[in-house]
């Protein structure tokens, strides 16, 4: 065991001195700074596309953005009409539109977004939907069987998922890179160790070693030179 610790110490000094060992360890730290800053960006990107437009098609629309905002979403009333808000989100300049509006006395709310509303938000939109369908239910209840239904009818919610061509691009991009870095970690450890098993000659310590101890302990003791 001694032997093959010395066998080990020796490789491992004289790897340390080389540029494919010092470019081995500082790959995974050059790994780890890309992918930092690529969710770093990925991030910002995010926040500045995380709001949802609120399309107001009528005056007295069931949603409104100041009661969204009290529910803690995160909206924006600047687009007009469904237009601009599709080309908004096409650009990826939001996260998604909501529309409301109220046919045959019910409120059919329909979200249209590059990701899925969390269960917090569809909570506070259909809290508020809720209450405006309430509303509706009230003024046409009568105390029969027929206006109990109506008092218990409930807002339609529709949620349609389109795909981020940004988004998917950057987790396609991370892949790629991830992939690469890997290859290039194998690659540059079987080089070495490929190096090390071809050498023939090394110093006379190694050479003295090499002749006293089984070469199986001897191969050992070069592949962990290699991986520590």
């Amino acid at each position: 065991m001694k032997k093959t610790f010395i066998v080990l110490k020796e490789n491992y000094l004289r790897q340390i001195k080389s540029w494919s060992f010092i470019t081995l360890v500082l790959a995974p730290f050059a790994f780890l700074i890309i992918m930092a800053g690529i969710s770093y960006l990925e991030a910002k990107n995010s926040s500045d596309n995380d709001q949802i437009a609120v399309i107001r098609q009528v005056k007295k629309a069931p949603l409104n953005s100041y009661e969204l905002k009290k529910q803690g979403i995160d909206v924006t009333s600047k687009y007009a009409n469904i237009t601009a808000a599709k080309k908004a989100l096409k650009k990826d300049k939001i996260r998604g539109y909501l529309t409301a509006k109220t046919e045959s006395s019910q409120v059919k709310v329909t979200y249209v977004g590059s990701s899925n509303l969390d269960n917090s938000e569809k909570q506070g939109i259909n809290n508020i939907a809720g209450k405006y369908q309430q509303i509706l239910n009230i003024r046409q209840s009568r105390i029969n069987d027929k206006q109990l239904k109506v008092l218990t009818r409930k807002p339609s919610f529709k949620q349609k998922i389109q795909n981020s061509s940004h988004a998917s691009s950057i987790k396609e991009i991370s892949t790629m890179i991830l992939i690469f870095v890997m290859y290039f970690i194998l690659t540059t450890y079987a080089s070495i160790t490929a190096q090390e098993i071809a050498s023939e000659k090394g110093s006379k310590i190694m050479e003295i070693i090499f002749s006293s101890m089984k070469a199986i302990r001897y191969f050992y003791g070069k592949i962990l030179a290699v991986f520590f």
